[in-house]
C-alpha cells in the first residue's frame, strides 16, 4: 500500500509540474503507407500497391508491373518517443522517469503487406487484381495530465483482395473493390490513478479488446481526354469500410480472457481528389495532386485535416523523391528503386488537436521491400 502511495503521490506531484495539456484527436488509420505519407497524405489518385487494399481499389489498374513481394517490412516512430525511450529503459527511479513525458504522445507503427501478388491489366485484359496478407500494429502511449494513461493500440491481421477493371473504348474509367477480413486486438481505454488505487490491472484481459470486420472498400478513377500544356488530368473517389468498419464479429477470438467492447470501429471513411501528370526535364512521371481524405474519420475535426498535397517524380533509374503537406505539416520522402529491393523513407507531420497548426506530432518512416 505505501509503494501505491508513493507512486499516486509521485505521478500527482510531476504531473503538475507539466503545464503542456496533451490532445488526444488524432486520426486513427487502418494502414499508412511511407510512400503516401511522403507525398503528404495523398493517395486516392497516386496510391499503387499496397494502396490498392486501403486507398483507392481502382488505382490497381494502374500499377505499372506484375510484383510479388516476399518482405515489407514498414516501420514509423514519432519524435517523441525517440526521444523518451531511454525515460521508459534506463536506470534510476521508474515513476519520475516515466512522469517526465507527460504531455507526449509516444507513437509507434509496424506493418506488413506480406505475402503479394499484384496483376495489372495487359493489352488483352482490363482487368487486374491484387491479394495480400496484411498485419498492421500501432501503439499511442501517452501519460496525460489529468492523471491518466492513454493506451490507444491495435493489432490488426487478416487478408485482403482487390479487383479491378476497366471501361469505355480507351480505358479511361476504373472502378475497383476490395475485401477485408481483419482480426483486431486493441484497446482504447485510458488507465487512471484511480483505476490503480482501486487495483484495477493494467492487463490485457482487462483492458483489451477483440473483434473480426468484414467490410469492403469501392473506388473510382477517370482519366480526362484533355492534355493542358501536356498534363495528363485525372481525378478519383473512394468509400472504404462501406458496411461501417466494425469489429463487432466474433467467430475468432484467440486470446482467452477477454472480456471488454468491440475494438474501436474504423468508420466509413470518404475520399476524392485530383492529379496531373506530366514529364518535365529531368524530371519523369512528375505527378502532383491535392486530395481530400479521411472524411467520416474526423469526428468534430477541421476539414482542413483532411487536405493532402503532393508530388512525386523520377530522376534517373533508381530515385523517387517526394514532397508535400500533411494537414498543413510539410512532408518529405525518398524511394530507392533497385528492381529486386526497394527502400522508402519519409517525415510528415500528424495532427494531435482538432484544427491544423494546433499541435504537431513529428513521424519518421522507413520501408524495406523484397519483390520479384
Amino acid at each position: 500500500m505505501k509503494k501505491i502511495s508513493a507512486l499516486a503521490v509521485g505521478l500527482f506531484v510531476l504531473f503538475n509540474l507539466c503545464s503542456e495539456a496533451l490532445a488526444d484527436e488524432q486520426i486513427m488509420r487502418q494502414y499508412e503507407s511511407i510512400r503516401d505519407m511522403g507525398m503528404g497524405g495523398c493517395k486516392i489518385t497516386t496510391g499503387l500497391y499496397d494502396d490498392n487494399f486501403f486507398a483507392n481499389p481502382a488505382r490497381a489498374t494502374a500499377n505499372p508491373t506484375w510484383r510479388f513481394t516476399l518482405f515489407d517490412p514498414s516501420i514509423e516512430v514519432d519524435s517523441h518517443l525517440t526521444q523518451n525511450i531511454s525515460s521508459f529503459t534506463g536506470s534510476g527511479d521508474k515513476i519520475q522517469n516515466v512522469a517526465s513525458t507527460a504531455g507526449d504522445n509516444n507513437h509507434a507503427r509496424l506493418e506488413t503487406t506480406m505475402p503479394a501478388w499484384y496483376l495489372p491489366p495487359s493489352d488483352h485484359r482490363r482487368w487486374a487484381m491484387a491479394v495480400a496478407f496484411i498485419t498492421s500494429s500501432q501503439l499511442d502511449l501517452s501519460l496525460r495530465d489529468n492523471y491518466s494513461i492513454s493506451d490507444d493500440a491495435f493489432i490488426d491481421v487478416g487478408p485482403a483482395i482487390t479487383y479491378a477493371y476497366q471501361f469505355l473504348q480507351d480505358r479511361s474509367l476504373s472502378v475497383g473493390v476490395t475485401g477485408h477480413v481483419t482480426y483486431r486486438l486493441g484497446t482504447d481505454q485510458p488507465y487512471t490513478i484511480a483505476d490503480l488505487l482501486n487495483g484495477r490491472s493494467f492487463a490485457l484481459n482487462t483492458i483489451g479488446q477483440q473483434g473480426t470486420l468484414i467490410d469492403g472498400d469501392i473506388g473510382v478513377t477517370k482519366i480526362f481526354p484533355w492534355h493542358p500544356h501536356g498534363i495528363e488530368l485525372s481525378a478519383g473517389a473512394s468509400i472504404d469500410n462501406v458496411l461501417g468498419g466494425k469489429y463487432n464479429h466474433n467467430f475468432f477470438t484467440p486470446v482467452n480472457g477477454i472480456q471488454g467492447e468491440d475494438p474501436q470501429d474504423a468508420n466509413r471513411i470518404y475520399g476524392l481528389g485530383v492529379a496531373g501528370k506530366r514529364d518535365i526535364g529531368p524530371f519523369h512521371d512528375l505527378m502532383v495532386a491535392i486530395e481530400s481524405s479521411d472524411i467520416g474519420n474526423n469526428e468534430n475535426g477541421s476539414f482542413y485535416r483532411t487536405l493532402h498535397i503532393g508530388a512525386e517524380t523520377r530522376v534517373g533509374y533508381i530515385f523517387k523523391p517526394r514532397i508535400g503537406l500533411n494537414q498543413g505539416y510539410p512532408s518529405a520522402g525518398l524511394a530507392v528503386d533497385l528492381k529486386l529491393v526497394e527502400i522508402e523513407a519519409a517525415t510528415w507531420g500528424e495532427e494531435l488537436a482538432l484544427n491544423p497548426g494546433e499541435l504537431q506530432d513529428r513521424r519518421y518512416g522507413l520501408k524495406v521491400s523484397l519483390q520479384l
